[in-house]
């Protein structure tokens, strides 16, 4: 499946301000007519499918569009489901599964909260193999949380990255906080000696 390109609207916004065309402003910066019209539909606030209605608050489509686009989706998924193919490619399914191929399947398991932190997230989650890192609980029994060991969210680096289910995350930041940290240290490293805290 293609990735999506983002594109700085910036200069559409201001090529279409000096032109006032959106076939001149699609030429002009490369882009797909399409592109550049949905853009100009989000700046007066229309649905980006139709540019008839205002589109819902926070989003692009007005609630019909958006109805139309799910209720295709939706038959789209039963078609591939009978057929029995991947929902998201031609792939055959995965055994067990009634959506997806054995490699979306694998997609759809990483935790989605942790593709917003970036690659070296997915790929810490990867590493881990869907597990915390500490006891090795997993997704279906426990929620799984990424922890920035040095508690800076914006470092988003591999080696400040650990995967911890919700319980060992919140007793990583008992570590950090305790008053005799020492003691809580010697415990929390004899108890759990395969910890990825340092």
């Amino acid at each position: 499946m293609p990735s999506r390109t983002k594109i700085d609207r910036e200069p559409v916004i201001q090529s279409l301000n000096l032109t006032g065309s959106i076939q001149k402003t699609a030429i002009a910066l490369g882009l797909h007519e399409n592109t550049v019209r949905q853009i100009e539909r989000a700046l007066r606030g229309l649905c980006s499918h139709c540019g008839q209605r205002k589109h819902q608050f926070g989003q692009t489509k007005c609630k019909r569009c958006a109805l139309r686009e799910r209720d295709r989706s939706r038959r789209n998924r039963a078609k591939q489901k009978a057929s029995g193919k991947c929902s998201m490619c031609t792939k055959r399914l995965k055994k067990g599964s009634t959506l997806f191929c054995k490699e979306h399947y694998a997609r759809r398991q990483r935790n989605v909260r942790f593709a917003r932190h970036g690659k070296a997230a997915i790929e810490a989650w990867d590493a881990a193999g869907g597990k915390c890192q500490i006891c090795g609980q997993t997704k279906a029994k426990q929620r799984i949380d990424l922890h920035h060991l040095d508690e800076d969210r914006t470092n988003g680096a591999a080696e400040n990255l650990a995967v911890l289910c919700r319980d060992c995350h919140y007793l990583a930041h008992l570590v950090l906080k305790a008053r005799d940290r020492k003691a809580f240290v010697a415990w929390f490293e004899k108890a759990y000696p395969q910890h990825p805290l340092r």
